[in-house]
């Protein structure tokens, strides 16, 4: 009877497709832990939605015409007159700081500091330093799609409103800039989760060669 000289592999075998499988479930674990981390990332910096590649964001803003004068009194914060001091860039955004005159609602001061997007195009409003303005703003910030009108041209407005009255003398603590991530943060950590997710599924491919070459010898 003819005998092998090969010796005998000892151990147990693992079959290949497990091993693979064990590649798979490691690379996906892998990946939502990744994908974890760059969420929280995401939300420590701030809101990311004006950057994503939605029609009304990426190509223009797209607006709602405004309500009466009294509607959006309602719905406003801050209404006031008042003649801007200065424009700076802040974060993506612009952080605009005006010297009020007379006001209707939410106005204690006559330094006021609101937040506005980086330019029409994101519904930015694009004032203009030494020139006065009839401003509705909501939560700190002043859209494109406001009532927000320069204050010459808002006559029908001031008619609408009412009496005005005179602000207080002071400082008012100003709006924190709202808070964006910078396009390069957020190229950083899609790189990461495309690299990771590359790597492991390299990692599973590189495995199950592995293991077929060993079964064939």
């Amino acid at each position: 009877m003819y005998k092998s000289n090969r010796p005998a592999k000892s151990g147990v075998k693992v079959p290949a497709t497990s091993s693979f499988s064990l590649a798979v479930v490691a690379a996906a674990l892998l990946t939502l832990v990744l994908v974890a981390v760059a969420a929280a990332a995401a939300e420590e910096i701030g809101d990311i939605s004006h950057l994503l590649p939605t029609a009304g964001r990426a190509y223009a803003c797209s607006c709602i015409e405004p309500g009466p004068p009294a509607q959006a009194l309602a719905e406003s914060d801050r209404v006031f007159v008042g003649k801007v001091l200065s424009v700076e860039s802040a974060n993506n955004g612009r952080t605009v700081t005006f010297e009020a005159e007379r006001a209707w609602k939410g106005i204690d001061s006559r330094a006021v500091t609101l937040n506005t997007a980086s330019s029409s195009a994101s519904c930015g409003y694009d004032f203009e330093e030494g020139k006065e303005y009839l401003v509705y703003a909501q939560k700190g910030e002043v859209s494109l799609c406001s009532r927000t009108a320069p204050a010459e041209l808002a006559t029908a407005d001031y008619a609408a409103l009412g009496e005005a009255y005179d602000p207080v003398p002071g400082v008012m603590t100003p709006e924190p800039p709202a808070r964006f991530v910078s396009a390069g943060q957020l190229a950083t950590i899609v790189a990461a989760i495309v690299a990771a997710g590359g790597a492991a599924a390299w990692g599973a491919s590189y495995i199950l060669k592995k293991k077929k070459g060993k079964k064939r010898s």
